[in-house]
């Protein structure tokens, strides 16, 4: 099904989010080289808890309160890696960890880096190529409910299957790899999952057409949908809603779940900013100004 914009999506008022703003918060500078950067990693939001993962450390926030006091702060695993070469920062419900992919100093291998967000412990780290590799470009990593982590490299269109629990690659799948996706699915740039459970890649097809290729658990192709808009981050389901939320270059969109525009929002400095969803709230951190807004 394609997706359709409505004129009148601004005056509809859908089960889901209407982007009313429902409050904001602007933190202090804690991290030295945010200051310098204006960059970060990402974001989290989780068991009222707010995390920034910035330049050089990791921020932890009681936001139970809407006060944001800041009650942790972690620095990176391995003082030998650059986290800012990170693509991005992935939740562990199941035992509040993240996922952090690294480029290591004066090095081209990377590593995919497991880390406990209750004492900032490592639980494992796994080297994902050697030296005489083409350099990865990984993406964010995405984490299905078996626990199996989808970690997608788009220089080498590969997706790596590795245990959430352990780190071990299990497999690799697409160009040069023993199992390849069909011709159609080439030049994917964003991995992420639908309201199934199912992998999402989202990819520019004929025509330079936006479009979305759905997986099924064994990574099988099932059907293909085309976009009307052009996404610069990867679709965020929300369980709440049953619907999904799309990054556009300018404005961030609420789709329902056969991905039909239902409202939108114009954002300013948009590439800039992290985005997480938690108990139906949309957390938008823009990294250059320490400014965080909620909606609903």
């Amino acid at each position: 099904m394609a997706l359709q914009h409505s004129d009148h999506c601004d005056e509809m008022n859908p089960k889901g989010f209407s982007f009313t703003e429902i409050c904001s918060h602007t933190f202090n500078i804690t991290d030295p080289k945010q200051y310098m950067s204006k960059v970060g990693i990402g974001i989290l939001a989780c068991r009222n808890e707010f995390i920034r993962f910035l330049a050089s450390q990791i921020d932890i926030h009681d936001m139970s309160n809407n006060n944001y006091e800041l009650i942790k702060t972690f620095k990176y695993p391995f003082d030998q890696f650059v986290c800012t070469y990170s693509f991005g920062v992935t939740y562990c419900e199941k035992d509040h960890s993240c996922l952090l992919t690294n480029l290591g100093v004066n090095e081209y291998r990377k590593r995919l880096i497991k880390m406990s967000l209750s004492d900032g412990s490592v639980k494992w780290s796994t080297l994902l190529n050697n030296e005489s590799d083409v350099t990865p470009h990984f993406l964010t990593p995405v984490i299905d409910s078996r626990g199996i982590i989808f970690l997608g490299d788009t220089n080498s269109q590969q997706i790596y299957v590795i245990c959430c629990d352990s780190g071990q690659v299990l497999e690799k799948i697409g160009d040069g790899c023993r199992k390849q996706f069909a011709s159609s699915v080439k030049q994917f740039t964003y991995l992420s999952l639908d309201r199934n459970d199912c992998l999402l890649a989202y990819c520019v097809g004929t025509n330079d057409v936006p479009i979305l290729k759905i997986f099924s658990r064994n990574l099988q192709l099932v059907k293909t949908i085309q976009l009307d808009v052009y996404l610069i981050g990867p679709t965020i389901w929300d369980p709440i809603s049953s619907g999904y939320l799309l990054r556009g270059f300018d404005k961030i969109y609420f789709a329902s779940r056969d991905f039909n525009i239902l409202a939108q929002q114009a954002l300013e400095n948009i590439q800039y900013s992290y985005f997480a969803i938690s108990n139906g709230v949309l957390f938008v951190f823009e990294a250059h100004n320490n400014k965080l807004t909620c909606y609903k």
